[in-house]
């Protein structure tokens, strides 16, 4: 007997009422093997942008493929927020727990910056892509970030919308008023031996930059991520 399974498949594909979409390996094995799903029995698909589709299992072999049967959720039922998070290269252990809780928090943009400080040189984007894609299938967000990478700050800033207001964390700063996260566009966490002057220099050039103390203890990036985007949805009641 066919059954509703609490799972939630992201697909690249576009969603139509009754237009078959295809599943891809990682998904017929979750599916298959994992969630032990049966033909006929329904899920929900999302692709960010058509909003989530109940959807009925209809081939799990090599050539698998569901059919969305109604709406379940429509794109503009979550708030997109619009909020960036910049940090810079940390190990893919901890940029995976950093991008989990980024997505979970409802970031809409995660840049990853080759700092000044940096001890990596680069990022595995399609990881790093599917773990945003993992991550809001488990916590219910319709939405998967975007995911960019620049080789410096100064890459970033050539791009950086001018009036995008941005708050960069470091610790033993003066500046602690939680007031300043109030529609702000962009966190950016730095590395654990902190900004070289170079870079702040940067930051400072824009006239709607702010600095956040982090306090005296020197946070991983992926704590000092949690803590100022806890600070940023508290302050914009989120």
């Amino acid at each position: 007997m066919a059954c509703l399974k609490k799972i939630r498949i992201f697909t690249e594909q576009d969603i139509y009422q009754n237009v078959n979409v295809n599943l891809v390996d990682r998904n017929i094995n979750y599916l298959k093997n994992v969630m032990r799903c049966k033909i006929g029995d329904y899920i929900r698909l999302f692709n960010g942008r058509d909003g989530e589709w109940l959807c009925q299992i209809m081939e799990l072999e090599s050539k698998a493929y569901v059919i969305p049967r109604e709406i379940y959720l429509s794109q503009n039922s979550q708030k997109n927020n619009d909020i960036w998070i910049v940090f810079s290269l940390i190990k893919s252990s901890r940029s995976k727990f950093l991008i989990e809780k980024a997505t979970e928090l409802g970031v809409s943009k995660i840049i990853a910056v080759k700092a000044a400080r940096s001890n990596l040189k680069s990022i595995n984007l399609p990881k790093a892509k599917l773990t945003a894609i993992e991550s809001a299938e488990q916590c219910g967000r319709i939405t998967i970030p975007q995911l960019k990478y620049y080789q410096s700050f100064g890459a970033l800033f050539q791009k950086w919308p001018r009036g995008r207001p941005f708050i960069w964390g470091d610790k033993n700063l003066n500046d602690t008023d939680a007031k300043i996260f109030l529609d702000v566009g962009g966190l950016i966490i730095g590395p654990e031996g902190g900004f070289v002057e170079e870079e702040v220099k940067l930051f400072l050039s824009f006239s709607n930059s702010n600095p956040f103390s982090l306090g005296q203890l020197t946070l991983r990036s992926e704590t000092a991520a949690v803590v100022m985007l806890s600070i940023w949805k508290s302050i914009n009641k989120l």
